[in-house]
């Protein structure tokens, strides 16, 4: 765990992506979002996903891509995971 931990942070604090998180919305900032989820996903075997939220816990941003996902809370999202026994939800 500790070691996916240090592979997000070294995603997350990457200059180009935080210029382009912290950019008004424009096609070069969202293609280096998504170019950085992508080689995120890549980069561990076992990484199916990866997503950017706002501050609120909001997905703005998903890959694969998933229309369904965007706006949706991350919140929201957990209470519907399923347990950790596999057992029903949290």
């Amino acid at each position: 765990m500790c070691s996916l931990v240090a592979l997000i942070h070294s995603y997350a604090t990457r200059p180009s992506l935080v210029v382009a998180l912290s950019s008004t919305t424009n096609s070069d900032s969202d293609a280096t979002i998504n170019q950085s989820l992508l080689s995120l996903a890549d980069a561990t075997p076992g990484i199916s996903a990866a997503f950017v939220t706002d501050i609120h816990g909001v997905s703005r941003y998903v890959y694969p891509s998933e229309p369904s996902v965007i706006g949706t809370s991350v919140k929201t999202a957990e209470r519907m995971a399923p347990s950790p026994n596999g057992i029903g939800h949290r």
